[in-house]
């Protein structure tokens, strides 16, 4: 329960903390957000677009809103501190609506950098998805493409995936240890159509992850290497060029589970991982 006393108080330094505040309310926490394109941009504000899902009483759906975020040092701060949470925020528009696939629960969703009209979705289903989402008001008209090549079953709590900066790319793990690389460059230039995509490869081997592959991510300026971390205690380096098995792997010496792991933009030789 919150503590109203507190809540007031953190409201009314809202203006102190943030330099801009919105707010969006739904009826049930939502699993998963996401940022996409920048739709415009001038010296006071941008027009970006946000993802997320949404679980409903009948039917689950990835929502797709536009949000007026203020350009740095743009700011009003009387209007940020008065916002009402029982309304809906003046900054954001809504777009259009996915019906989640099979009305699974969508818990991760992820763009291109060279193609943010492509939306990822995975969920506990054993495909990935693959949405267009160029026109948002007409997205839930179009089929995705379908990304398979994981056994059913082998997903329900693995949410690990990743997409890639320097290519239509996309690796996605499982809990038996595998993960699945999937070039996506064909449906770039649209996904209305309902196609299959099967994988290009498998990373695991005899060297590979021995239980649930918590998360994957690529390299910032490359296709060919990535990380993975997982259930097994270990971090593991590979490189599609050489898939039979990582290039290196490190073990956690406090035998915890890895729960994340990120590869530095700023500094390639430098991963962070995080563990339970």
């Amino acid at each position: 329960m919150i503590d109203d006393t507190r809540y007031l108080q953190w409201k009314r330094n809202i203006p102190l903390v943030y330099d801009f505040f919105t707010h969006h309310e739904i009826q049930v926490p939502s699993p998963c957000v996401h940022w996409a394109s920048v739709l415009s941009k001038d010296e006071s504000h941008s027009s970006q677009v946000l993802c997320f899902s949404q679980r409903g009483n009948t039917q689950n759906h990835i929502i797709i809103n536009k949000v007026k975020v203020p350009s740095e040092y743009q700011h009003d701060l009387s209007r940020i501190s008065q916002f009402n949470e029982s309304k809906p925020s003046p900054f954001i528009e809504h777009l259009g609506k996915i019906k989640a696939p099979l009305n699974t629960e969508v818990n991760r969703l992820r763009t291109f950098a060279g193609c943010k009209h492509l939306l990822l979705s995975k969920s506990d289903l054993s495909q990935l998805h693959l949405w267009d989402i160029s026109d948002p008001s007409v997205a839930k008209e179009k089929e995705p493409v379908v990304l398979e090549g994981h056994k059913d079953g082998v997903c329900e709590s693995s949410f690990a995936v990743d997409t890639c900066d320097a290519a239509l790319m996309v690796a996605s793990g499982d809990q038996e240890g595998n993960i699945l690389i999937w070039d996506v460059q064909s449906a770039e230039s649209g996904t209305d159509g309902k196609k299959a995509l099967s994988p290009v490869q498998s990373l695991k081997g005899d060297k590979g992850h021995t239980n649930t592959v918590e998360a994957v991510k690529f390299q910032p300026q490359s296709s060919q290497e990535l990380c993975s971390a997982g259930d097994d205690k270990s971090i593991r380096l590979w490189d599609l060029r050489t898939p039979g098995a990582p290039v290196a792997s490190t073990f956690n010496e406090k035998e915890n589970d890895f729960h994340c792991v990120d590869w530095s933009a700023f500094d390639l030789n430098s991963l962070l991982a995080g563990d339970s």
